[in-house]
């Protein structure tokens, strides 16, 4: 598990990458500008509630740009279910 400041440089480190990341899930499944901007603010928001727990929970067995996909993915979904 990550510590909080690790969390925070990783964060800020594949931020960019991650919003194209969600952009393209975005575009992918048709959304428009507007939901896509929506999305991005809300698993942004996501990612950094409750001092950075989601990325706390990465193990490093995986490379960390194959753990944020998933994640973003799974994002993607409980946004797209709300």
């Amino acid at each position: 598990m990550l510590e909080r400041h690790t969390c925070e440089a990783t964060l800020l480190a594949h931020l960019d990458w991650m919003r194209q990341t969600m952009a393209t899930l975005c575009r992918r499944h048709a959304m428009g500008h507007a939901d896509t901007e929506d999305f991005v603010s809300w698993a942004t928001l996501r990612l950094v509630e409750n001092d950075y727990g989601i990325l706390r929970q990465f193990r490093g067995e995986c490379a960390v740009r194959t753990y944020l996909v998933v994640v973003v993915t799974r994002l993607f979904l409980d946004y797209c279910n709300a």
